[in-house]
């Protein structure tokens, strides 16, 4: 073939430069003029929205205001200051990060046409129109994860004891920000712990343990270190604030441990899609007595309706899906005073703990097993629903998504 071939520019740096430029500019006249209007979902897209506006920290006290990491919250603070339309943000955001990432994927060997498609295709996916449309955080998180894959890249081709901890600082920062930002801090740990035994344990001749061992520890000190030290800034903030030493409400081990003990109750007949049964609530009410003194706002208010908005998926009208369950338990707790104060929150919670560990240790209450108060507590009603679910999931990469998907 000719050096003069046509098809020369497909390997040019110039190709990727131009495709970005154009899918950029296309992208941004698709959105210009676009604005955000928040749906009234206490727990979500409201929450996020009043605590921006009030610098999280300094926001009056509810029983939204406090569940929920600071990042997001106080970017929007930012975002409101600067009076920098939402949309704008969230789309000139994913698109920096994505060409952020895709641009140093082209540096590693991605062939520059390739990475001009990668580029135009994520950053015009439908379902990231969707969730930049939106005031919740999982645009901003998504943009996060491309940043800190693209600060992983150039590590990966480096030898173990070449690595310095101030280069994983950038890659820690930004690990600490995805932390605060939502309360999936497990898989931020499994990633990084993946890519240092994927790159610099499997593929690469080790030195001896001792030299080993102190190359891992300042490793652990690049990426660990601003995550350690963030987390302790929040709680101590939090702390200061509202005299809990917990990241938030709803990671306080008291509010934690309360769902899964009443997830734990085992009923006679377990019900579809249902965390906590009306029957194991009943029983729950039996042994509680401060669980039993929110049991008139529960039963008469808050759980009728949560139970109303959650038919479609229970099909029983008297029972409560999933994590709805948490909203109609966490307003019925206001309704009834014990959100005055995050202490008085906090220990609401943890006398209702510690009255059905102890009906549980009594036997007055049969235990089921359960691993996470995010599972299904039936694993006879999740197994099964599992595959179907899980092909769900990744069907939202091939389809427009709908608002009942966020």
């Amino acid at each position: 073939m000719s050096q003069h071939s046509p098809w020369q520019f497909l390997k040019s740096k110039r190709t990727f430069y131009v495709m970005a430029a154009v899918g950029f500019l296309f992208k941004y006249w698709l959105v210009l003029g676009d604005e955000i209007e928040p749906f009234y979902r206490p727990l979500d897209d409201l929450n996020f929205v009043l605590l921006g506006k009030s610098w999280y920290w300094w926001a009056e006290y509810s029983h939204w205001s406090f569940h929920r990491p600071p990042v997001w919250p106080l970017v929007l603070g930012l975002i409101n200051y600067s009076e920098i339309p939402l949309r704008i943000f969230q789309e000139l955001f994913l698109c920096w990060a994505t060409y952020f990432m895709i641009n140093r994927f082209s540096k590693n060997g991605l062939n520059p046409f390739v990475a001009g498609i990668c580029f135009t295709v994520i950053i015009l996916h439908p379902g990231f129109l969707q969730l930049a449309s939106r005031t919740l955080r999982e645009c901003f998180y998504v943009s996060l994860l491309f940043v800190l894959i693209a600060q992983l890249i150039p590590l990966a081709n480096r030898r173990l004891l070449d690595v310095r901890w101030p280069q994983l600082l950038p890659a820690g920062i930004t690990s600490a920000l995805l932390w605060q930002t939502r309360e999936e801090s497990a898989i931020i740990a499994s990633m990084l712990v993946g890519f240092v035994f994927i790159f610099w344990i499997l593929k690469q001749e080790l030195p001896r343990p001792k030299i080993l061992g102190r190359q891992i520890g300042w490793i652990f000190l690049g990426l660990a270190g601003p995550i350690i030290i963030c987390s302790l800034a929040v709680r101590t903030a939090n702390y200061a604030r509202h005299g809990l030493f917990i990241p938030h409400e709803y990671a306080g081990i008291s509010w934690q441990v309360t769902l899964k003990r009443l997830m734990q109750i085992k009923p006679e007949k377990p019900e579809p899609w249902v965390s906590v049964e009306q029957e194991s609530l009943e029983k729950a009410y039996a042994v509680s007595p401060t669980l039993a003194s929110i049991r008139e706002p529960f039963d008469t208010k808050f759980g009728p309706a949560w139970a109303a908005a959650t038919v479609g998926m229970t099909k029983n009208e008297k029972e409560i899906a999933g994590s709805a369950f948490y909203f109609a338990l966490i307003e019925s707790a206001a309704e009834a005073g014990y959100y005055a104060d995050a202490v008085t929150a906090y220990n609401f919670y943890r006398r209702v703990n510690a009255e059905l560990e102890a009906a549980f240790e009594s036997g007055k209450l049969e235990k089921r097993l359960v691993l996470s108060s995010y599972l299904d507590p039936e694993f006879s009603d999740f197994l099964p629903r599992f595959p179907k679910g899980l092909l769900h999931i990744i069907g939202f990469g091939f389809r427009p998504l709908k608002d009942s998907d966020i």
